[in-house]
């Protein structure tokens, strides 16, 4: 993943966001994923938590997903891919 990471913070590079293990390319919207855009504090890290629970606190955004976690937001991150 630090690959992402290093390539999703470079001017003009490919922009990647992971969530339960599956890496997406959200270049194309870069408005909403690039730097200084709303959504960028979930690319170039395992955002599972945080798009599960439509949060942008840096608390939320690893990859420590536990298994009450699980319980909790199955239902959500079921459904994101």
């Amino acid at each position: 993943m630090m690959i992402y990471c290093w390539l999703s913070f470079q001017e003009g590079q490919p922009i990647y966001l992971a969530v339960k293990g599956v890496v997406f390319d959200v270049t194309s919207g870069k408005e909403f994923y690039g730097k200084g855009a709303p959504y960028n504090a979930l690319v170039g890290k395992d955002s599972t938590r945080g798009v599960a629970k439509m949060s942008l606190d840096p608390a939320d955004l690893t990859h420590d997903i536990v298994p009450a976690f699980i319980e909790n937001y199955a239902a959500a991150i079921q459904s994101i891919t």
